[in-house]
């Protein structure tokens, strides 16, 4: 494996994608337990792990918006990440709904899936010998309805969009010769007006994560380096912790998107949610800078976190299952509850990393699984 390791990669960036990532995974697991779910350590987890996950995809998208100077510059941007995350999520979906189909014996959804997956195979044998660009994008259509909008994958779709949605205003502010502070209030102004109408993709309360990790790359290059600031360290685990509290104690994430809170008047907590996210991401990547100083496995694993996003959630299923069978809850609390979760939440992990090492292997299933594709 060492051989596959890119010391040219920022170390302390796939350190946080890595983290993040599983996070996510020991979230799911431990929720899974049916004891805890909407208080302690879960709900902690809650107010950052995607958060920090999105926030640090801006960071990394500033040098894709500079690259955006025309209109096709916008579709072929749209066409790599529609191959990075909707085209994996779109197959192991489809996959994980086929293994599904068979055990409840639903042949005429597991007819369609098989359907599409067929497609989506021929479209990718036949568009990737002849080097089109556009390849894969009719399957991906073909197959979005069946799967990416009723999954736990609206992580990625609200990704997605809100990528392409702040590329394509960056090429209008650019051709309109307007400022980045422009461009802003636009998606922002997006983003809060329609997000509640995608909130499907709960993207009213996540896509403004993606335009922080952007600003904070614009500040440092204007002198104002905010994660390499000392007080950092001590400020914002103090404000989020407050927030946490605050917050948790009112509502949970999940029961409040933006489109409740803001047709109940609540909108304030909305932005102190917005904050408490924030404030968590930005010091967790503060950390990160200061602790992670060489490349190293765990690094690594950070370019395998599409990878292990999907592939954890199929075998979550049967982790739920052994719950459900083997626990006894009336006999627990919220501490057992978490230690009960732990453990199988490292044996998750590893099985996805170890898929993810398995897909890298062979060209076909590191590109349509891992959504990864040789330059």
């Amino acid at each position: 494996m060492g051989n596959n390791i890119n010391t040219k990669r920022e170390a302390w960036i796939d350190a946080v994608r890595i983290f993040a990532m599983l996070s996510v995974v020991f979230g799911h697991s431990i929720g899974a337990s049916g004891v805890v779910g909407r208080d302690g350590l879960v709900l902690w987890m809650v107010a950052w792990n995607m958060p920090l996950f999105i926030m640090l995809s801006g960071y990394t998208l500033v040098n894709r918006l500079k690259k955006t100077d025309t209109l096709k510059s916008v579709g072929l941007s749209a066409i790599q990440l529609g191959k990075r995350m909707i085209v994996p999520a779109v197959v192991i979906g489809n996959i994980m709904n086929c293994v599904g189909c068979v055990g409840k014996k639903e042949w005429l959804m597991l007819g369609l899936l098989l359907l599409s997956i067929i497609v989506i195979l021929f479209l990718y044998k036949k568009y990737r010998q002849s080097n089109q660009e556009l390849y894969i994008n009719i399957a991906t259509i073909i197959s979005v309805g069946l799967e990416l909008t009723r999954t736990h994958f609206w992580f990625l779709a609200m990704l997605f969009l809100s990528m392409v949605i702040l590329i394509s205003i960056q090429w209008l502010t650019k051709r309109l010769e307007w400022s980045n502070t422009a461009r802003n209030i636009i998606f922002i102004s997006l983003i809060v007006i329609g997000g509640g109408y995608l909130d499907k993709y709960e993207m009213g309360d996540m896509a403004l994560y993606l335009l922080f990790g952007v600003m904070i790359v614009e500040l440092n290059k204007k002198g104002i380096d905010i994660l390499k600031n000392q007080w950092l360290l001590f400020v914002l685990p103090i404000i989020g912790s407050a927030l946490s509290l605050y917050i948790g104690n009112l509502i949970y994430f999940y029961d409040y998107p933006e489109k409740v809170l803001f047709h109940n008047g609540q909108w304030y907590i909305y932005l102190l949610r917005l904050c408490c996210g924030a404030c968590w991401s930005i010091w967790f990547m503060a950390l990160m800078i200061r602790i992670v100083k060489r490349y190293n496995t765990i690094c690594y694993w950070g370019t395998l976190t599409i990878g292990i996003y999907l592939t954890h959630g199929y075998f979550l299923r049967y982790i739920r299952s052994i719950y459900s069978k083997y626990v006894d809850y009336d006999a627990m609390n919220a501490l057992s509850g978490i230690a009960i979760g732990v453990l199988p939440a490292f044996v998750l992990a590893a099985i996805s990393i170890g898929c993810c090492y398995l897909f890298k292997r062979y060209r076909t299933t590191r590109e349509l699984l891992l959504g990864e594709y040789q330059k």
